[in-house]
């Protein structure tokens, strides 16, 4: 008998302890956060074709510059590029956007409309995070190839402006 009352005050005991789940905040539509106008200020270039691929880190050149690539992303799905900057032009002059799916998105594509050349050059670019509405840094990271073969991976970053 002993055993069996010693045994429910343990159980009481440790259903006791049981923290209170709270709510941790409000919930936030993923992708709501990457509208809104943006400057690039981080490039870092990674060689793949080595066998220990080496990372540079050419933000000091964008750093120097007075005039940084901005680029403004829309809620109706397209963008724009504000101002050029020194950094290559992989976006064209606007065009749209979109996410590989819509809940939990991994990718985004930038489609340019205006783009000369390549016209119609799709960069499909892998999220480096998914900014909130609150977040001031967006990122994303895409390959080039030549002859079918990846040869560099470019990471972009964007503050928020």
């Amino acid at each position: 008998m002993k055993k069996v009352i010693s045994i429910m005050v343990l159980l009481v005991a440790i259903a006791s302890c049981k923290p209170e789940i709270k709510p941790i905040g409000e919930r936030y539509i993923a992708g709501e956060g990457v509208t809104g106008s943006w400057e690039l200020t981080e490039v870092q270039t990674t060689d793949i074709t080595l066998p220990v691929p080496e990372t540079r880190d050419q933000s000091r050149m964008l750093n120097d510059m007075a005039n940084r690539m901005q680029v403004t992303i829309k809620e109706d799905g397209t963008y724009t590029v504000d101002q050029l900057g020194i950094a290559p032009n992989i976006f064209g002059a606007e065009g749209l956007w979109q996410f590989d799916q819509v809940e939990y998105p991994t990718m985004i594509y930038f489609i340019p409309t205006n783009f000369s050349p390549p016209a119609g050059d799709t960069l499909k670019a892998g999220l480096l995070n998914m900014p909130r509405t609150i977040d001031n840094n967006f990122g994303f990271s895409f390959t080039r190839n030549r002859c079918d073969k990846d040869y560099v991976s470019l990471e972009y970053t964007f503050n928020r402006k």
